[in-house]
C-alpha cells in the first residue's frame, strides 16, 4: 500500500475519532473512588491527539496489556464519521455511542477447588457468601442456583448470580506451560461455576469487576483451565440497528487475526475449535476463504438482523445433524452476535478465565473501543481497509483506534504459525 494512502486513511480515521480515542481526561465514579488495580494512564502533551500503543506485555498466562488509558469523559462530544449512523427505519437518527452510553455484563467461568462432598453439593451457595459483602455495598444481592434448578427470580439482571455451566470440564489441569495445548488429566474434588455480574453502566465496571474478582480470591480456592472464560456482553444504551451490527461485524473480520493476539495460544489453537465454543468468525461456513472484502459485502447484503447473525454466527458443520430452522446460528464464536435478539447485546467470549482484575478491565477497555469505534466508522471506510490490508498492517494509529495490538511481538509469528493449521478448517 502507497504511503500517501495510509496518510490518508490515518487522517480521515483522526477526523472521525478525535474527540473519542486519543484526548485523555481523568475520571471517577461519583459514587465510589477509583478502584486501586488500575493500569498505567497514558497522557498527552497539550493539542496532542495521537498516543503510539505500548508493546504487548505478558502478565500471567494472559497478553492483555495494562497500559491502558481511560478515554472518555461524562461531557465528551459523541464521535462522528460525518454522518449518523441509519436504522432499519432510514428517516431515524441515531446518535454514535460513547463509553459511559455502554452497558457491559460480564460471566467468569471458574473452577472451585478442594472441596468437601458437602461443600460439592453447597457450592453455588459457597460462591454466593463470598459475594455478599460486595453485593451488599453496591446495593444488590446474589441468586445462586440450588440443586438443578437456577434461580428464578425477578430482574435477575440487577443482581449477581452465581450457577453451574457445563462447558467446563473440570478434571482437565493445565500443564505448566499454560500457552501449550497440552492438558493433563487428573481427578479433583472440584466444581464448575459462573458468576454473572449486573449490568454495569457508567463504567462502573471499573471497580465492580476487580472487586468481585478479589471477594472470590479472597475466599475460595479458585483455578482456571483452557475450558474456562471471561465473557464479556457489551450494549451500547440503546437497541443495536442492523447498520451498527454490520460495522460491527465487519471489524471483526478486519481485526479478529490482531485481536487473538491479546490472547493465550490455549485460547487460539486448533485442538481448541473443534466442537469448542470459541470458533474465528473469519472461518465461518459462509465466510470461510473468502477474501476480506468479499466477507464485508456478504455482511452487507444481509437485508435482516435475524440474516446478519445468520452469516457471521452459522451453525457449524459438526452440528449439522441439529434441527436447524431459517437462519439458524450458533453462540460459541469469539464475537457472538446471537444474543442480540434477546439481550441486545454482542458477546466476546475469546478472554482467558482469570481473577487479575486489571486484565480483565483492560480487556473490556479495548472492547469496549472496538464497538465504538466500529459503530463510529463509516462501511466506505471500513471497506476501502478491507480491499488495503489495514487489519493486517503493523499501523499503529488504526489497531489501537479499535483496541487492538500491533502485531510486532514473536508471539504473533508464534500464533500465525500455529493457525496455519485452521487455514482450510470449513466450520
Amino acid at each position: 500500500m502507497k504511503r500517501s494512502e495510509i496518510t490518508s486513511l490515518r487522517e480521515a480515521l483522526a477526523e472521525s475519532h478525535s474527540n473519542l480515542l486519543f484526548i485523555e481526561t481523568p475520571e471517577t465514579s461519583p459514587d465510589k473512588k477509583p478502584s486501586a488495580v488500575t493500569g498505567t494512564t497514558d497522557s498527552n502533551p497539550p493539542g496532542s491527539t495521537l498516543t503510539a500503543p505500548p508493546t504487548p506485555t505478558l502478565y500471567g498466562y494472559s497478553r492483555l496489556e495494562s497500559s491502558e488509558s481511560d478515554d472518555s469523559s461524562p461531557d465528551e462530544v459523541p464521535p462522528t464519521d460525518g454522518h449518523t449512523s441509519p436504522a432499519e427505519n432510514p428517516h431515524e437518527i441515531v446518535t454514535p455511542p460513547r463509553r459511559r452510553d455502554l452497558t457491559i455484563g460480564v460471566e467468569l467461568e471458574a473452577i472451585i477447588d478442594n472441596l468437601t462432598l458437602e461443600d460439592g453439593l453447597e457450592v453455588y451457595r459457597i460462591v454466593a457468601d463470598a459475594l455478599h459483602p460486595l453485593a451488599k455495598e453496591l446495593g444488590t444481592s446474589v441468586a445462586y442456583q440450588r440443586g438443578l434448578e437456577a434461580p428464578d427470580v425477578p430482574f435477575l439482571n440487577t443482581l449477581f448470580q452465581v450457577i453451574d455451566d457445563l462447558s467446563i470440564e473440570t478434571n482437565i489441569k493445565q500443564d505448566s506451560d499454560v500457552e501449550t495445548s497440552v492438558s493433563i488429566w487428573e481427578a479433583s474434588n472440584s466444581a464448575g461455576v459462573e458468576v454473572i455480574t449486573p449490568i454495569m453502566r457508567n463504567d462502573e465496571w471499573t471497580f465492580i469487576v476487580p472487586d468481585m474478582m478479589g471477594h472470590l480470591r479472597k475466599s475460595l480456592d479458585i483455578s482456571f483451565n483452557r475450558t474456562t472464560a471471561l465473557h464479556v456482553h457489551v450494549g451500547i444504551g440503546r437497541p443495536y440497528t442492523l447498520r451498527d451490527l454490520k460495522r460491527v461485524a465487519k471489524a471483526v473480520i478486519l481485526f479478529e487475526d490482531a485481536m487473538n493476539t491479546l490472547h493465550p495460544l490455549y485460547r487460539n489453537l486448533r485442538y481448541t475449535l473443534l466442537g469448542s465454543h470459541i470458533l474465528p468468525c473469519r472461518k465461518g461456513g459462509h465466510l470461510n476463504g473468502l477474501s476480506d472484502y468479499d466477507m464485508m459485502m456478504a455482511l452487507e447484503k444481509t437485508t435482516s438482523i435475524a440474516e446478519l447473525i445468520y452469516t457471521i454466527n452459522p451453525v457449524p458443520y459438526f452440528m449439522n445433524n441439529a434441527n436447524h430452522t431459517p437462519f439458524s446460528h450458533w453462540k460459541g464464536y469469539r464475537y457472538s452476535f446471537t444474543s442480540i435478539p434477546t439481550l441486545g447485546t454482542i458477546e466476546f467470549r475469546q478472554a482467558a478465565g482469570t481473577l487479575n482484575g486489571e486484565m480483565a478491565v483492560n480487556w473490556i477497555k479495548r472492547i469496549a473501543k472496538f464497538v465504538i469505534s466500529a459503530v463510529s466508522t463509516s462501511d466506505d471506510t471500513l471497506e476501502n481497509w478491507a480491499k488495503a490490508g489495514i487489519g493486517r498492517t503493523t499501523d499503529a494509529y488504526i489497531l489501537e483506534a479499535f483496541g487492538a495490538p500491533a502485531p510486532v511481538d514473536m508471539f504473533s509469528t508464534e500464533l500465525e504459525e500455529a493457525e496455519k493449521t485452521v487455514v482450510n478448517l470449513h466450520i
